[in-house]
């Protein structure tokens, strides 16, 4: 089969939803600061090249939706992020923005981190 999207699904909950019985816990969990540095991990093991991997995150899901978003050219919505694909960080669920803060990757050692993002063209998020 052919794989034309990756997602996050991307669905936080606060403590309070997560800390039930697992029948009663919502579904879901923070996938937005994973999501990058997940999907390079496809191309650092040679299982997909970048040039593959960028589309699936951006601009397919666009196009599926009908958005004309997910590609960077004059008069567009200059929503985008600017990463370095080199930087390993630790993940630490606390200092996520999202208002969850379970991951399944809690402790893990990711490369590919966010170092800004860009909002309808206003820098919302620097690194520090």
């Amino acid at each position: 089969g052919t794989i034309d999207v990756i997602s996050s699904d991307h669905t936080p909950h606060d403590q309070d939803a997560k800390r039930l019985p697992f029948g009663q816990a919502e579904f879901g969990g923070v996938g937005l600061e994973t999501l990058l540095p997940l999907t390079l991990s496809l191309v650092k093991n040679n299982f997909l090249e970048i040039t593959d991997v960028m589309p699936l995150i951006t601009l397919n899901p666009a196009r599926i939706l009908g958005l004309d978003v997910g590609l960077i050219k004059e008069k567009s919505e200059a929503d985008l992020i600017v990463f370095d694909p080199n930087k390993s960080w630790k993940v630490k669920p606390e200092s996520f923005f999202s208002k969850s803060k379970n991951s399944p990757f809690d402790g893990m050692i990711l490369e590919g981190k966010n170092i800004m993002t860009f909002v309808r063209g206003r820098l919302v998020y620097k690194l520090h």
